[in-house]
């Protein structure tokens, strides 16, 4: 599963310095390719999950960490208060 975060990672970076692909003015667009690369990239990972005996709760709880932390960074990029 490491391969895979990595292989996104770079392909991510790679993106974001205006590689062959993607749009070097303006890398916060996503063009279509990118977002297949996402969907792809997420079936990947719940596969890898799967496969490796992970229940729906545990991938559930997984995916709500991840939520979890994009909203703190998020919050704290944007100046955000916390919700009570």
């Amino acid at each position: 599963m490491l391969s895979l975060i990595g292989t996104y990672l770079v392909y991510s970076a790679e993106k974001k310095i205006g590689g062959s692909q993607g749009n070097p003015m303006n890398p916060s667009v996503a063009t279509r390719s990118d977002q297949r690369a996402v969907r792809i990239f997420a079936r990947s990972i719940y596969k890898e999950l799967r496969s490796n005996g992970y229940s729906d709760k545990e991938v559930m709880e997984l995916a709500g960490e991840l939520i979890s932390l994009l909203t703190s960074d998020v919050r704290v990029q944007n100046s955000w208060p916390a919700s009570s």
